[in-house]
């Protein structure tokens, strides 16, 4: 057929079809649509274009928002693996909750005129070392926020009021607030869920049992692992319906679900400048440094290699605390280190009874770091020590007079946790540390996780059936 006869097929047809509304008057719609086709087919044309892509056009994704605090680093990171894992399937935004949604609540902000928020002096206190003080200023703010339910309530229905487009499921990983969101996404029949960045849960469940059943609402109240203890935890100051506490696992990074293999751990030796055949310690006491880790340094320092089947080697993560990292340097030379090699990155010494020390600046691989090491050092903050449980590492908890664990009542549950589950130990003094280190070092019975004995949950998987069923 010539091409000229071919377009002038087309217009007449393009023309049919869209007048097919007004011939539907007297053929039905779908006559209408069976004479077209026989006679695209006679013609040997193909079928309307704007109706195949109207048929391909995908649908629209469902939308879901995070909430998160910056209030230490736990739920900045538990969002962003949430992120990660959801984005693929659907529409995700992470907001900072007490900032952009409820900060008519922050006092502090609004006595300095913005220059001070409520998170800022949370950290600061952490940063400091100030753990009474930061126990206390949580304790209060804890109480505080409970009281303000219903403003929270409120402002939050304002923020959903005010978006162009509705949310079709929310999921928060702050403590204290979330009675107030509940009943807000109660009223609008919007499915919540409740993502824990501590073992201790108490906190984010906490009022739960003024929620209303009888008024609906999907929800889902997630606990990391599926023990006694933790269940117990979470129900302390709530009356969950047991068919709403689901076990997801602790939502840690996606890099730390991953098994690595000795060859890709060698290759993460060299990236980062560690040594082969080095038993390897990581000493971490979080983002913000700690002032703590010039003493733990200086008492690492005493190890000797001849304690030990395999030279040593100790991988000092300062954090953004640039002046620690330069004491310990300092320390470590004027006691007759020598400094093996230095870079943009970390610096390498090495003491007078061989042992290795890398004193590394801020960096956003402390997965890597952890997983090329035996024994990990840190405080009882919930993140790091989900990581390295997630990784097979054995856990040695700072549980020292003045450190979180002794007041931070939200870490304190941490330690015989791990205990319980063989994960690894705590020293209460200082003195105890290098002798721990030795005792776990020594140990043959294998890591629980690694062994079977306490499998960890697949929390990318978990969530998303979760998400599904919320959905559903």
């Amino acid at each position: 057929m010539p091409s000229f006869v071919r377009l002038r097929l087309k217009v007449k047809i393009r023309f049919v079809w869209l007048c097919r509304g007004r011939i539907s008057g007297v053929l039905s719609g779908l006559k209408v649509n069976r004479i077209i086709k026989e006679f695209m087919n006679t013609a040997n044309l193909s079928v309307d274009p704007l109706q195949k892509t109207a048929e391909k056009l995908p649908q629209c994704k469902k939308r879901i928002l995070i909430l998160i605090s910056e209030g230490g680093g736990g739920h900045k990171m538990a969002g962003d693996s949430l992120k990660a894992i959801l984005s693929p399937e659907y529409d995700v935004e992470i907001v900072n909750v007490f900032r952009q949604i409820i900060q008519p609540l922050d006092l502090l902000h609004s006595l300095t005129s913005g220059r001070i928020s409520g998170e800022d002096f949370y950290n600061f206190l952490l940063r400091r070392g100030y753990h009474r003080s930061a126990n206390l200023y949580a304790t209060i703010g804890n109480k505080y926020m409970h009281k303000n339910r219903s403003r929270i309530e409120r402002l939050f229905d304002k923020y959903m009021s005010q978006l162009d487009q509705s949310y079709d499921l929310v999921i928060s990983t702050v403590p204290f607030i979330n009675l107030g969101i509940a009943a807000a996404l109660q009223k609008k029949e919007i499915p919540f869920m409740i993502m824990p960045t501590d073992l201790d849960t108490a906190t984010f469940f906490l009022g739960m049992s003024f929620l209303d059943p009888k008024k609906g609402g999907k929800f889902a109240f997630a606990i990391p692992y599926d023990d006694p203890d933790l269940k117990k935890k979470g129900l302390k100051n709530a009356s969950i319906p047991l068919d709403d506490l689901v076990v997801t696992g602790f939502p840690v990074r996606v890099e730390c679900q991953k098994k690595y293999s000795p060859d890709q751990v060698r290759l993460l030796k060299i990236k980062h400048g560690m040594l082969f055949d080095y038993t390897t310690l990581t000493l971490v006491l979080g983002a913000a440094g700690n002032r703590m880790l010039f003493t733990y340094a200086q008492e690492l320092a005493k190890l000797s290699n001849s304690d030990f089947a395999r030279p040593v080697e100790v991988n000092v993560c300062v954090g953004r605390n640039e002046k620690v990292r330069l004491l310990i340097l300092d320390w470590l030379l004027q006691e007759g280190a020598k400094l093996l090699h230095e870079t943009a990155s970390y610096s390498s010494v090495c003491t007078s009874q061989g042992i290795v020390f890398h004193l590394r600046k801020f960096t956003k691989d402390i997965v890597e770091l952890m997983a090329c090491s035996d024994l990990v050092i840190t405080k009882t903050g919930s993140c790091s020590v989900n990581e390295a449980i997630y990784l097979g590492k054995k856990l040695l908890l700072d549980n020292t007079e003045n450190s979180s664990a002794r007041y931070l009542f939200w870490e304190t549950f941490n330690v015989p946790f791990v205990r319980k589950h063989g994960l690894g130990d705590a020293f209460y003094h200082l003195h105890e540390l290098n002798c721990l280190i030795r005792v776990l070092l020594k140990e043959d019975l294998g890591h629980p996780v690694l062994s079977g004995h306490f499998p960890v949950p697949d929390f990318k998987q978990n969530v998303k059936t979760v998400v599904q069923s919320l959905f559903e």
